[in-house]
């Protein structure tokens, strides 16, 4: 369950005796567990997609890792400043992680920027931009991480397990990619992966769960 931390440590005790969580089915079908807490004005929610680095193109490793960093970097009419300006603005904190099986993400907010805060992520999981500049930005970055990684003998050691213990199955390629890959992703690669992977019916659903909120955002809503 997405854990909302209070400001008052005496008062989320008492909090956490009166907690009742509703299960919600959206107007689109989509189920989410609900946790109603007004000790604090936040709202944060988890969610996943299945489909994680698992579907990264055989010769591509890397993809979803990329697409994890680039979400925030400019979606529909937002470039990259543009964006991260009215996530500042309005407290928002959008954060998107990746696994082999998962692709993950979280949202948390003040109650007072929840509309802005919805609608941000609804056009960063629809509408990322993938601007080359940006994608230039990230690879850049990732990159660095694998040269690094690449004299790490614990990372060496990692990545070695992975292909002793998985051969050729996706498990055994690491989720971030390798110095080989990286330079090879293409913007279409990314696009395509998001059609793929970013979608309603991959809501993740795990024994009936497949959002989890809580805070001051009414069930209606």
């Amino acid at each position: 369950m997405a854990v909302l931390a209070s400001s008052n440590s005496h008062a989320a005790p008492r909090s956490l005796d009166r907690t009742r969580i509703k299960r919600l089915i959206s107007s689109c079908g989509i189920e989410a567990w609900f946790v109603q807490d007004s000790t604090v004005p936040l709202i944060s929610m988890e969610y996943a997609f299945t489909g994680g680095a698992a579907q990264d193109p055989a010769q591509r490793p890397g993809v979803a890792h990329m697409v994890s960093g680039l979400l925030k970097e400019g979606s529909g009419k937002f470039d990259f400043k543009t964006f991260h300006q009215r996530l500042d603005r309005h407290a928002i904190e959008l954060r998107f992680h990746v696994t082999h099986d998962h692709f993950r993400g979280a949202l948390r907010t003040i109650n007072d920027s929840a509309e802005e805060a919805f609608e941000l992520l609804r056009i960063a999981l629809t509408s990322p931009r993938f601007e080359a500049a940006d994608v230039e930005r990230n690879r850049a970055a990732v990159l660095a991480r694998l040269r690094h990684d690449s004299t790490d003998p614990s990372s060496l050691a990692r990545r070695k397990f992975l292909e002793v213990a998985f051969g050729d199955h996706p498990y055994a390629r690491p989720v971030d990619g390798y110095l080989e890959s990286v330079p090879k992703i293409e913007a279409e690669d990314l696009k395509g992966y998001v059609r793929r992977v970013i979608a309603k019916r991959h809501v993740q659903n795990r024994g009936g769960r497949r959002g989890r909120s809580r805070g001051r955002l009414q069930a209606a809503r």
